[in-house]
């Protein structure tokens, strides 16, 4: 029978999860008889998944997942290596231009809109900037839809499995870009779009609803069956209605037919076993209901999975309204929706925030003194960003203001969330130092999504917050902070930029131990348990003693706190070594 981390298969006989193994390079695809019994997968249809060696050598093995609340996502999309085991950053995905950056330097792209016309193809010009992003510690890449698809930059695909046609690259340059980022320690996050689908064949009524799935056998071979019936596309779809929004520029799949899920649930572990993807990135989400990729994770385990939920914000003629708590509030909907398997890009934050850095700072937090997007309600599932193809690039849909990226992401890359950093800006030479010291701030100072934020001031023109009490972040151009001037006693600058500035803390962590103690006269505090280096914060407790309390005042008044009445519970502090333990 299956072991935790398995999904049971609502049919026999089928593909149903893919699991990580430590001894080959990547997942293991499994399945069950109709008796609960594990046995392997047909191994003709998805021959590379057992094989060990390939060209004569092994492909690398996976690296294990990282925390989501430590994540950076890099797009083409990668995630920061972290300084320890426990901690990392997410960058964002590939195939986008740098926009344009008013700076006295020269910005130059990495690859941009048109990179599917790349030669070499994408696929093998990327590998030449993994290094770099190994470097930066980056964790996760975000790469492009890599289906043979009817538009250029694969977003309208239509045979899934046919990776040689698609213009970022052949298959076998896609599996050996997946082996290098292993190699490196890093995931790969496939952008899935499976909202809707391409037809290779017209029915006998001309609409173009018959479809091939690109391989020899009957998967994903659909007919009018597998469509909306509802569609806006002139499809001639047979399926039941559309659970989301109408996409008007191919036919809507029918997510609610069984034989749809199954056999996209075998191609999503198609792509993690046999591939090498490890996560999955979902476009234009709001097409279908969130149950269905909710369910899609649970059966094909991902390591990471982000939704696209963009929806339009709140205005008042052509000016943004303060609040947007509807906005986000849908953005929360959705990923209860996917029984919370699946975080969301936080367009929130990032319609607010770009109209927050053109003098308007004040936007920047709501009514109850937060962070006014979705890291204000939902921080561990809110991937922010600054911009990616669509916003920014050469499409500019809703790009951020040019001469403000830097400053964006101060933001983002110092507040709780999943930040995601844009290919293009990471590689045009004037923000690369910037944006690699504020990751560097991010990772010394254990910035993630669940570090508290204290506001000081919003106000048009600056902007201040403490983060996890380790960092302070000024944005604005108010050069007069007032009283709010970090004290040089115990801040340092870290960084800083047009109209920003980043202090870090000098004073080392603290650790809070309450001691439990009732009967024990000795008071002893255990310092194996306390990390090196700590100064120890002890708690008093009601459940301590009378006679416990009593000592610690006799003994160690000096070290109490004056500040808080006695009636209260107090703490003080003592330093971390051997003299000092009680």
């Amino acid at each position: 029978m299956p072991g935790p981390g398995w999904n049971r298969s609502v049919s026999p006989g089928r593909i149903i999860c893919s699991r990580r193994s430590g001894t080959r390079s990547g997942a293991v695809a499994s399945l069950f008889t109709s008796d609960g019994q594990e046995r392997f997968y047909n191994k003709e249809l998805h021959k590379r998944q057992f094989e060990y060696h390939r060209g004569g050598r092994m492909r690398p093995a996976r690296p294990v997942p990282v925390d989501n609340s430590n994540i950076i996502l890099f797009q083409v999309v990668c995630q920061f290596r972290p300084l320890d085991h426990n901690r990392a950053i997410r960058l964002i995905p590939s195939g986008t231009k740098p926009i344009s950056v008013k700076s006295p330097e020269k910005c130059e792209a990495g690859f941009d809109w048109e990179s599917h016309n790349h030669n070499p193809s994408w696929w093998i010009h990327f590998q030449s900037k993994i290094e770099d992003l190994f470097e930066l510690g980056i964790t996760d890449v975000w790469l492009p839809p890599a289906s043979q698809s009817v538009d250029k930059k694969g977003y309208l695909p239509g045979q899934l499995y046919n990776l040689d046609s698609s213009r970022y690259g052949k298959g076998i340059e896609l599996r050996n870009l997946l082996d290098v980022l292993h190699m490196h320690g890093m995931c790969g996050i496939a952008d899935i779009v499976i909202n809707h689908r391409t037809a290779g064949t017209q029915d006998k009524q001309g609409h173009w609803n018959i479809f091939d799935g690109g391989v020899p056998d009957k998967r994903l071979a659909w007919g009018a069956w597998a469509v909306v019936d509802n569609d806006v596309y002139n499809s001639g779809g047979k399926g039941k209605h559309d659970t989301g929004e109408s996409y008007g520029a191919a036919p809507d799949l029918d997510h609610t037919s069984k034989r749809v899920q199954d056999e996209l649930t075998d191609w999503m572990n198609w792509l993690r076993a046999e591939v090498g993807f490890d996560g999955w990135r979902f476009d234009f989400a709001k097409g279908y209901g969130p149950q269905y990729c909710g369910l899609y994770c649970e059966r094909t385990c991902p390591s990471f999975a982000v939704g696209e939920i963009w929806t339009s914000m709140s205005y008042k003629d052509s000016s943004l309204l303060a609040d947007q708590d509807a906005h986000r509030q849908k953005l929360c909907d959705w990923i209860d929706g996917t029984g919370g398997r699946v975080c969301a890009f936080d367009f929130t934050t990032k319609g607010i925030l770009q109209t927050a850095v053109e003098g308007q700072l004040w936007r920047l937090q709501d009514s109850f003194g937060k962070p006014p997007g979705l890291i204000g309600w939902w921080p561990q599932k809110a991937v922010t960003f600054v911009d990616n193809h669509d916003t920014g690039s050469t499409q500019r849909h809703w790009s951020f203001p040019d001469d403000k990226i830097a400053m964006g992401y101060a933001y983002i890359l110092t507040h709780p969330g999943i930040p995601c950093i844009f290919y293009d800006h990471y590689f045009n030479t004037h923000l690369k130092f910037q944006i690699k010291e504020l990751v560097q701030v991010r990772l010394r100072n254990h910035i993630n999504t669940e570090s508290k934020v204290s506001i000081k001031i919003a106000e048009a023109d600056i902007y201040v917050a403490s983060i996890a009490d380790r960092v302070l972040v000024k944005l604005g151009p108010r050069m007069d902070m007032g009283l709010l001037l970090p004290n040089e006693r115990f801040w340092k600058l870290a960084t800083s930029g047009e109209n920003y500035a980043i202090w870090e803390s000098t004073t080392p962590p603290t650790t809070t131990m309450e001691l439990p103690i009732q009967t024990h006269e000795d008071v002893k505090l255990d310092h194996k348990s306390v990390p090196n280096n700590l100064p120890i914060k002890v708690r008093l407790v009601n459940t301590m003693s009378t006679k416990t309390k009593k000592r610690i005042l006799e003994e160690y008044p000096e070290l109490l706190d004056t500040n808080i009445e006695p009636t209260k519970e107090f703490s003080f502090e003592a330093p971390h070594n051997e003299e000092n333990f009680i």
